[in-house]
């Protein structure tokens, strides 16, 4: 994730937004990887079979259950945490800084690190806006709020590794799961291009994730 938000690939995509929505967006932020919590141990693509998993109303997070044979379940956010204690909904995702927040682990017993999605917030600055700011006010409000956010990723990094020691302490099990097998079933039922991605983004992602630090 570090790489992505400094990579070249992200300034492009940021640069085509811009260009196709006139506004602009000046900096990507870190928002967390998103891991499943249940109250059972999730291990194997199989073991998410029937399961009531809670899963935002969006394409991508809906792919992540369908694609494991779960049974995805939409529903207002506020209504989760009752829909978890009475076994309503038996699993969820999120990043850990959610869980903690919302005090999920009152309601669920493991955490799954399976990070099958990290999500990024992009800061952006309508078109209207921006216009009325002089070249000068331009420059320095987009170095000012581009620095932020390189703090604010480095904040939300360490704060993942926070989070899991906190939810260990509140009695959840927190385990790693081999995310192959996951990632395999996902690949198996779409692409990254049928969900929006332009060709060879992707493989320019992979990239990144195997360059050496």
């Amino acid at each position: 994730m570090r790489k992505y938000l400094a990579s070249p690939l992200l300034a492009d995509l940021m640069k085509g937004y811009n260009e196709r929505s006139g506004n602009r967006m000046v900096a990507s932020v870190y928002y967390g990887a998103r891991q499943v919590t249940s109250g059972k141990p999730l291990q194997r693509p199989e073991d998410f079979r029937d399961l009531r998993l809670y899963v935002p109303d969006a394409a991508a997070y809906q792919l992540f259950a369908t694609a494991l044979d779960a049974k995805p379940v939409s529903l207002p956010f506020n209504s989760l945490y009752g829909a978890l204690k009475k076994n309503e909904v038996e699993a969820q995702e999120h990043p850990l800084g959610t869980v903690r927040a919302k005090q999920l682990y009152e309601v669920q017993k493991y955490v799954q690190l399976t990070g099958h999605i990290y999500d990024t917030l992009g800061i952006v600055i309508g078109k209207a806006a921006w216009a009325r700011l002089t070249p000068a006010q331009q420059a320095m409000v987009e170095k000012t709020l581009a620095d932020t956010a390189k703090w604010t990723n480095v904040g939300v990094i360490a704060s993942e590794l926070e989070d899991e020691q906190f939810l260990r302490g509140k009695g959840m099990t927190v385990q790693p799961v081999n995310r192959l097998p996951l990632l395999e079933r996902v690949t198996k039922r779409s692409t990254p291009e049928q969900m929006g991605a332009r060709p060879g983004d992707f493989a320019k992602l992979q990239a990144l994730a195997g360059a050496a630090n």
